[in-house]
């Protein structure tokens, strides 16, 4: 194997110098390979996935008309909130307007 080594820097490789200022080293072939390490297994990440237990809360995908989708970042810009509040006041609202009773029946409707 053969290195160069340039006194004068770049300007030698690209004819800014009139007098050629580049040496050759060689490398002696008979050095040894460097040690190599022993194939090891992979090691796999898991993360664990904790509970908070002053926040119950469950994440959940949902499929809604995309101009409402829009209505609620607006919502959500325009009072400082995050989506997830916007929607949870949306529900409350939503549940609260429907009464006690007819919730009662409808979860014990499901649970069945």
């Amino acid at each position: 194997m053969v290195k160069k080594k340039f006194s004068q820097g770049i300007n030698a490789i690209l004819g800014g110098a009139t007098t050629p200022t580049a040496t050759v080293e060689e490398t002696p072939q008979d050095l040894p390979p460097p040690p190599q390490k022993p194939a090891s297994k992979p090691i796999l990440e898991t993360k664990v996935a904790t509970k908070k237990v002053d926040s119950p809360q469950t994440k959940v995908t949902l499929r809604i008309d995309s101009a409402l989708l829009d209505t609620v970042k607006a919502v959500a810009y325009w009072e400082r909130k995050t989506m997830t509040e916007v929607f949870s006041e949306a529900l409350r609202a939503h549940l609260q307007i429907l009464g006690e009773e007819y919730i009662e029946s409808a979860i014990s409707a499901h649970k069945q």
